[in-house]
C-alpha cells in the first residue's frame, strides 16, 4: 500500500477505526479520500479522537517534571 492509494482520487467510505472522529461527513473522510489505506499504514494522524489523547498524555509528563527556577525567571522576564 502507498501513499497515492492514501489521496486517491475516488473518495472511499470511513472504516470502522475512524468512529469518532470530527473529520467524517456523509460516511466519507473530509481530508483523505481512502481512509482504510491510511489506516493499514498507521494511525491517522487527523483523527481527532487520537490527538486528544496524545495532548493528555503530553500534558500529564509535564505534571511532575521539575522546573529550574533560573531558566524559568528568565523565560518570564523575556515575555515582558
Amino acid at each position: 500500500m502507498s501513499l497515492n492509494q492514501v489521496f486517491a482520487a475516488t473518495p472511499k467510505p470511513v472504516v470502522a477505526e475512524c468512529e469518532g472522529c470530527g473529520e467524517q461527513e456523509g460516511g466519507f473522510c473530509k481530508r483523505y479520500s481512502d481512509p482504510g489505506a491510511l489506516w493499514a499504514l498507521g494511525s491517522c494522524p487527523m483523527h481527532s479522537g487520537l490527538l486528544a489523547q496524545a495532548r493528555e498524555r503530553a500534558a500529564a509528563k509535564q505534571v511532575g517534571r521539575k522546573v529550574n527556577p533560573i531558566k524559568a525567571s528568565k523565560r518570564a522576564a523575556g515575555k515582558k
